[in-house]
């Protein structure tokens, strides 16, 4: 790894705990800008406990493994996500399942605006099939978006979300793009080294959300294509990920983000 820049807390923990934004902040408040934030979760796609986590010495679930890795190149992430017209508001949540929104059952909501705007008869069989293709997405200033895909829906009608949903959080329901180099692989190519070629002869980790990749198949492939393309990366190689942490903005607040890809240029050995 390229020494020198700010030093890079990367993190990699259980998809399954259920705070893993609360531990961001805290992390935030005792380091600040010390330190850039970067990682994943790991875990299975059932959304089932499991020891997913691993050194020299165990396995163990419930945890996270943190490494500090010296920066010469920030790791950046992006998502593409645009932010639509309409907004509600997360009226009642519990961590990362999200009961009400404007003071109705959140399943209801759900179902009338898939319904509305798309066509879609959605139900409780169907649910996960469809929640990857239209998550929520958590509005925040400059016309920031975290992205929340709802994974699991409760007998109450609440919905489970990877990663927490605050409570009196403006929402709105989130249409996934189709692939768009320009919108999300360009943006990534610049915020990695300034444009086209910024990493030639260098290679690149990246993790990319395993719900982003179900909801474009195949052409999942053809972003990263695009990816290196756009870099000149002479390698990219990674992983499926349940949650990708990073920050959008250029100050640095470590943010817990769904349907994202997190890159980290190497310098080959």
């Amino acid at each position: 790894m390229l020494a020198g820049g700010t030093p890079i807390l990367y993190m990699i923990f259980d998809g399954l705990i259920g705070n893993i934004a609360s531990i961001l902040d805290v992390l935030y408040l005792r380091l600040a800008d010390r330190v850039e934030y970067a990682g994943v979760n790991a875990g299975s796609e059932t959304f089932q406990p499991m020891p997913c986590l691993f050194d020299a010495d165990r396995v163990i679930g419930g945890g996270v493994l943190a490494v500090l890795l010296p920066g010469a190149c920030r790791t950046v992430v992006g998502h593409g996500y645009p932010v639509p017209d309409r907004v509600m508001t997360a009226t009642s949540t519990d961590g990362n399942r999200v009961q009400s929104i404007d003071w109705r059952p959140a399943f209801e909501v759900y179902r009338e605006i898939i319904g509305e705007e798309y066509g879609i008869a959605l139900t409780r069989e169907n649910f996960y099939a469809y929640a990857v293709h239209f998550p929520f997405g958590i509005l925040r200033a400059e016309d920031d978006v975290v992205v929340r895909i709802p994974v699991a829906l409760a007998d109450d009608g609440s919905l489970m979300c990877i990663g927490e949903v605050p409570e009196q959080a403006m929402l709105a329901l989130l249409r996934a793009p189709p692939p768009d180099a320009d919108r999300c692989i360009g943006r990534l190519a610049e915020a990695l080294g300034g444009g086209r070629q910024a990493l030639r002869g260098r290679d690149l980790l990246v993790f990319y959300c395993a719900g982003r990749r179900m909801h474009f198949g195949d052409a999942a492939l053809d972003e990263l294509g695009a990816l290196q393309a756009r870099t000149g990366a002479a390698a990219v190689g990674g992983a499926l990920s349940l949650g990708e942490i990073g920050s959008t903005s250029a100050w640095g607040y470590p943010m817990f983000h769904n349907a994202a890809l997190v890159c980290t240029p190497w310098q080959p050995a």
